[in-house]
């Protein structure tokens, strides 16, 4: 850390961003680039006062703010690739992580690292209402009936607290269907909301189920004046039941030899 000397003056500068518990040394410069001497400080060791924390400003997220520069404060508790980069406060120095799905409706703790002379934890309780102002859903298609969508990020901590409910429509109707009411080869647009007070959040996503089905043990029996086909069926992804709308092409030709 480097001041310029002024003579005669008694000036105050004010240097921001120090590292707390750290030993600097201090040269002091004449106007004339003239090395006039150098003394080193220690700044005081971090204080829990010293850090303001703040699960408002960055939506899912939690943020320590201080005018210490805290880069290397936190020891353990949260996970260096949860780091964000955020700009959020008024403060010189912040460290933001990003919460997980089991970080809301618990507490989350933050360790202050040894090299800062700090011996305390932060605790800060995540209720339900960040993960509704997170707004971010993340669901995984179904791919069988009967069909499900598993809700992948969901706060396992929020049991009893968050539900998802579900309600589709396929291209060509406006009815609205439950999941269980969904049928295979058809194209579906279906929307996961979660309702929580006042407020919700949702996310919309199409997907269609096609049931592997293979046509096997063909027979047919003809008589003189009628023919009937036989035949069964192995099912992949799909229950016998779903296929009651299943509808059969059957179609018939003279062959080349037959005679009228």
């Amino acid at each position: 850390m480097t001041v310029e000397h002024q003579p005669l003056v008694n000036s105050i500068i004010e240097v921001k961003s120090l590292k707390p518990c750290s030993i600097y040394t201090v040269m002091k410069i004449q106007p004339e680039c003239e090395l006039q001497g150098n003394s080193t400080l220690t700044t005081l060791k971090l204080e829990k006062v010293d850090i303001v924390e703040d699960i408002d400003c960055i939506p899912g997220s939690i943020c320590y703010l201080s005018d210490w520069d805290i880069s290397e404060a936190i020891q353990n508790g949260l996970k260096k690739s949860q780091m964000r980069s955020h700009t959020c406060g008024d403060k010189s120095n912040e460290l933001c992580f990003e919460l997980r799905p089991e970080d809301f409706c618990s507490d989350v703790n933050a360790n202050f690292a040894p090299e800062t002379c700090a011996n305390f934890n932060k605790t800060k309780p995540i209720p339900v209402g960040s993960f509704l102002n997170a707004n971010k859903i993340v669901l995984v298609l179904p791919e069988r009936l009967p069909a499900e969508i598993q809700w992948e990020n969901k706060p396992v901590n929020c049991n009893g607290t968050l539900a998802i409910h579900y309600t589709c429509q396929d291209l060509d109707n406006t009815n609205t269907l439950n999941l269980s009411q969904l049928e295979p080869f058809t194209n579906y647009t279906c929307t996961g909301r979660i309702n929580h007070g006042n407020r919700s959040i949702e996310n919309t996503t199409s997907f269609r189920i096609d049931c592997d089905v293979v046509i096997k043990d063909k027979k047919k029996v003809s008589t003189s004046n009628s023919i009937r086909l036989e035949w069964g069926m192995s099912i992949d992804k799909c229950r016998p039941s779903d296929l009651q709308h299943l509808t059969y092409r059957c179609c018939c030709k003279h062959s080349k030899d037959s005679k009228h």
